[in-house]
């Protein structure tokens, strides 16, 4: 059943929401203190990215990290030297320094202010993330476009993979961890984070660490599953709504859970093991992928904000942490044939633009022409500072 034929109640709370979070302070436009090169633009550049055959998908995610103001400063950056045998990384350079090429005015195929991008795309399909003129994922194509970046980027060797200490020592383990990225690339600073899962056994209440994350290839980003948060929230209410708040996301992903007949090893017996989940360490841009199985028609509207403070999800929760939405990524239709769209903030002069492939328009109204548009895939947003 389709969300907007649920009770009007629900969809008028829904819809209140977004009106409260977006249109009130929608055009009160900060000025931002960027620095790097974006401090020197006086206005976006809004360059679109032609459709080369369903590569909206890869369109929408590339307008999205264009759009990342860490990522475009360390592109844009005339000492960020990138050798061309690291093929990927090399294009995606090029690609980023086009979109914010301020002299720009080639016109595509289309007869609109975009940018064919030819090169990037073939060496995708090398890399055998797209298959020409095939549909595909932004989540499946961010899970692969990240890491092989990272890989391309590294300035060494080293793994960021750090192996769990056999006691606990949440300090040095984190100071270890921390250490360990110094070699690693850009990707990883602004993207990764990590998280932890803690177990205590019912029997002792001796309390140890049980995983660490820090595998960087499945990390950057957090996967929700929509239909099992929404199956959580409806399971502790009297009344069934068909939409989630990314409160609910966040908990159904962090929720605690059991392990039964464990043998602990402080107290030597078999005895269940409760295991609580929380984030170590935040990422510096926090992308939450909205699964929607493919098994299960999934219509769960999310309800999500401009600021999302994840506070309560941390493992140390002394200091607040909050985040600030910039880039939305859209499906229009079915997964068969749906269209993918990608709206951003810029963050040169604040305002919303959707990025339609080619065509590049600014957002006047957020809740219709964003949120109430399609079908919400992958959220961006970047840390509050201050």
């Amino acid at each position: 059943m389709s969300y907007m034929n649920n009770t009007n109640n629900n969809n008028n709370n829904f819809n209140n929401n977004f009106n409260n979070n977006f249109n009130n302070n929608f055009n009160n436009i900060v000025n931002y203190n960027i620095g790097g090169p974006l401090s020197e633009y006086k206005a976006p550049t809004l360059i679109g990215l032609t459709n080369l055959g369903s590569t909206c998908y890869i369109n929408s995610v590339l307008q999205c990290l264009s759009q990342t103001k860490l990522l475009a400063n360390y592109f844009l950056d005339n000492n960020t030297k990138i050798d061309e045998e690291n093929k990927l990384a090399y294009a995606f350079q090029q690609l980023i320094k086009t979109l914010w090429n301020k002299d720009y005015n080639a016109v595509d195929r289309c007869g609109e202010k975009a940018f064919e991008p030819e090169e990037f795309i073939e060496i995708v399909i090398e890399l055998g993330y797209h298959t020409k003129d095939k549909p595909g994922d932004p989540n499946n194509f961010l899970t692969d476009l990240l890491p092989k970046l990272n890989d391309n980027l590294k300035t060494n060797t080293k793994p960021t993979y750090y192996k769990k200490p056999d006691h606990y020592d949440r300090d040095s383990s984190r100071d270890s961890y921390l250490s360990s990225l110094q070699g690693d690339s850009i990707i990883t600073k602004i993207f990764m984070h990590l998280n932890q899962d803690i177990q205590t056994c019912t029997n002792c209440y001796n309390s140890g660490i049980t995983k660490n994350v820090y595998s960087y290839s499945m990390e950057y980003k957090f996967v929700v599953s929509l239909k099992e948060a929404n199956d959580l929230k409806n399971s502790k209410q009297l009344e069934k709504t068909n939409y989630v708040t990314l409160q609910d996301c966040l908990y159904q992903y962090l929720k605690p859970s059991s392990l039964p007949m464990c043998s602990c090893s402080i107290c030597q017996t078999i005895s269940t093991l409760q295991i609580s989940s929380s984030i170590d360490i935040s990422p510096n841009v926090l992308i939450l992928s909205l699964n929607r199985d493919q098994n299960w028609k999934c219509d769960v509207k999310v309800d999500f904000c401009e600021y999302l403070d994840i506070t309560n999800f941390l493992y140390d929760k002394r200091n607040t942490q909050r985040y600030k939405l910039y880039g939305v990524i859209t499906q229009i239709g079915n997964n068969a044939n749906g269209h993918f769209i990608a709206s951003c903030r810029s963050p040169i002069d604040g305002h919303w633009y959707k990025y339609n492939d080619s065509i590049v328009t600014r957002i006047n109204d957020f809740v219709n022409e964003v949120a109430n548009l399609g079908t919400t895939y992958i959220l961006f947003y970047e840390k509050v500072t201050n």
